[in-house]
């Protein structure tokens, strides 16, 4: 077969048959192609199954065991310094006492509430981040079609989404319980200065009256 024979059998599939071995290489190539990338998934699916619900439930439960305590530390100082606040204005027993302690308690139950929102966000937030990464390794193992690639690229992953989560620092959530207070000290000391200071003119006139 001249070299003309072959440049026409390459473009009208002739010369018995002449396209066909290079169709058959492609689709062997794309089957050799894909059975990797089959692979890949398999290697990224062994890495990812350790993200179950129960790693979804830990990471609801870390966020609740590094608020909680913050929050009830917060409640008793809060209710620590309102006895102080209240010692000084004289006013234990008073309705301001009962209307401030009501009123902690009200906002411990929301707070509380707040913290069980938060958990069930972290747990999501979670979720999310390990479905993003799993698909990202899905995608590149597609394009690469490299087993041992995914399955390092997928332990890479698994390591970063199982590091401790970083939380920041529960907020003063009781630091208006002893709002007021002390300024109201501050007017009823001078009222008592005040008052002693009329009682001291007081008497002073009667003795010179005397």
């Amino acid at each position: 077969m001249n070299e003309l024979q072959k440049f026409f059998n390459l473009i009208f599939g002739g010369g018995g048959g002449g396209g066909q071995p290079d169709y058959e290489s492609a689709s062997e190539a794309e089957a050799r192609r894909q059975k990797k990338v089959d692979a890949g998934i398999e290697e990224i699916n062994k890495v990812f199954d350790q993200f179950d619900q129960d790693f979804y439930d830990k990471s609801q439960d870390a966020y609740l065991d590094y608020y909680e305590p913050q929050l009830e530390d917060k409640y008793k100082k809060g209710l620590s310094d309102l006895k102080f606040a209240l010692a000084r204005g004289g006013r234990f027993g008073s309705s301001t006492e009962v209307n401030r302690k009501a009123k902690a308690a009200q906002d411990l139950g929301f707070q509380k509430q707040e913290l069980a929102s938060g958990a069930i966000k972290a747990a999501d937030d979670s979720e999310a981040a390990v479905n993003a990464a799993k698909k990202e390794m899905t995608n590149l193992n597609q394009l690469n079609a490299n087993p041992d690639l995914a399955a390092s690229l997928a332990n890479q992953q698994a390591g970063v989404l199982n590091q401790p989560p970083k939380y920041d620092p529960l907020l003063d959530v009781f630091g208006d319980i002893t709002e007021g207070l002390a300024k109201r000290e501050e007017i009823e000391n001078r009222r008592k200065i005040r008052d002693r200071l009329q009682l001291i003119d007081q008497g002073g006139g009667s003795l010179r009256k005397v």
